[in-house]
């Protein structure tokens, strides 16, 4: 008997067994084939279920690099809003700005706090790379 034969002798075995395996605690539980499921029906939906999970982690990885991609979009010009901002503020200090809003030193400090998280994951973030 060559390798291949006994392989194929071997599964039909295993096949066997578990089928009778299925069918005695079919028996037993009375309840007919509702209770037990059909072994063969059993492999191909796992096999399907492996498919489906490939599938998933590629999907997955590339959702992954999208919104890294974004994330990073925006830190960008969260910081160049900031930026901005500090502009507008400098200038409002410096008089060539008339700003009579009352919550305008109250924004520009939280536009300096957010500033300098912005600049410390940058430096973070350039430290990793």
């Amino acid at each position: 008997m060559d390798d291949l034969s006994k392989a194929e002798n071997d599964i039909l075995v295993a096949c066997r067994r578990l089928e009778n395996a299925f069918n005695e605690k079919r028996e037993e539980s009375g309840e007919g084939d509702a209770a037990v499921p059909n072994p063969i029906k059993m492999v191909r939906r796992l096999t399907a279920l492996e498919v489906a999970m490939q599938q998933l982690r590629k999907d997955c990885e590339k959702i992954s690099k999208k919104r890294n991609t974004v994330v990073q979009s925006v830190i960008a010009r969260q910081a160049q809003n900031v930026a901005h901002v500090e502009e507008l503020f400098q200038a409002a200090r410096l008089g060539d700005l008339d700003c009579e809003d009352p919550n305008w030193t109250e924004l520009s400090n939280d536009l300096q706090h957010q500033s300098k998280i912005l600049n410390k994951n940058a430096m973070m973030d350039e430290e990793r790379s």
